[in-house]
């Protein structure tokens, strides 16, 4: 009697907890909920040999969680809010304590799709849409706000430091994001590969991306790889910031060089 009043107290919790959810852990896989947490309308998915870990207090609203890939690993802080994301970790991630992720007004969900290493401190409000490949690596500090529709393509490595404002469809890349081929080897993936489209089998020309403390970087703004951002720095709207470093203290206003180079394809 006691054993089936234990199991039937241990069903409810759980059903609560994931409250039209679907989730799957495999054998091998890891699964932790802290107290207090509220997961609704959400897949979750935790792979062999993989863990998701999930501190008290966290709201999580119709969300897709994917731990897919060997000893990949997802750990969330306490008192996060996450609605509207779609997260896929084959890697590792982890996401401190009171951050906010959602889509905001955007149609799209908010994305992170990572093959690397990715640290979130505390207190962020992050929209848009992050990317690692090739055992990239991403590190977002505290207080940081970045808006709808900006995206964070990291093959190599990104750091943002901490209170830093980047406002809507911006881009930050340290990478090239495709290899250039010859065009007789491009066609051949295309033909191979078809219907996908860009496929590539090795890590593009990528260099390290930097931005400091207390910037602000306005609207469509584009930091490419090479490119150090200081401390306390303006970026104004639609800059393209390329391999270049931009010293503390300094507001950038206008786009005065463009270069050219003959096509090796």
């Amino acid at each position: 009697m006691l054993k089936k009043l234990i199991s039937s107290f241990f069903f409810i919790r759980w059903r609560y907890l994931f409250k039209g959810s679907v989730v799957i852990v495999k054998k091998g896989g890891k699964l932790n909920v802290g107290k207090r947490c509220s997961i609704t309308g959400c897949i979750i998915q935790v792979s062999p040999t993989c863990s998701l870990s999930i501190a008290e207090d966290t709201i999580i609203r119709k969300s897709r969680l994917s731990v897919i890939n060997k000893n990949s690993s997802l750990q969330i802080g306490k008192h996060n809010s996450i609605t509207h994301s779609q997260i896929v970790v084959s890697g590792k991630l982890y996401i401190g304590d009171e951050n906010i992720l959602d889509k905001g007004y955007s149609y799209r969900n908010y994305s992170i799709r990572t093959d690397g290493n990715i640290s979130i401190g505390n207190r962020n409000r992050l929209r848009g849409t992050i990317w690692l490949r090739y055992g990239g690596n991403l590190k977002i500090g505290d207080y940081n706000n970045i808006n709808e529709d900006s995206e964070i393509r990291c093959d190599e490595s990104v750091t943002i430091g901490s209170y830093n404002q980047i406002s809507y469809e911006c881009t930050i890349w340290d990478t090239n994001t495709h290899c250039i081929y010859p065009a007789k080897e491009r066609r051949a993936l295309a033909e191979s590969k078809y219907p996908s489209f860009g496929f590539e089998y090795e890590r593009p020309k990528t260099k390290a991306v930097s931005i400091g403390d207390d910037c602000w970087i306005g609207k469509r703004v584009t930091i490419l790889k090479g490119s150090v951002i200081g401390s306390r720095c303006i970026i104004g709207y639609g800059i393209t910031i390329s391999n270049q470093t931009i010293q503390n203290n300094k507001t950038v206003t206008e786009q005065k060089t463009l270069k050219f180079y003959d096509n090796q394809i």
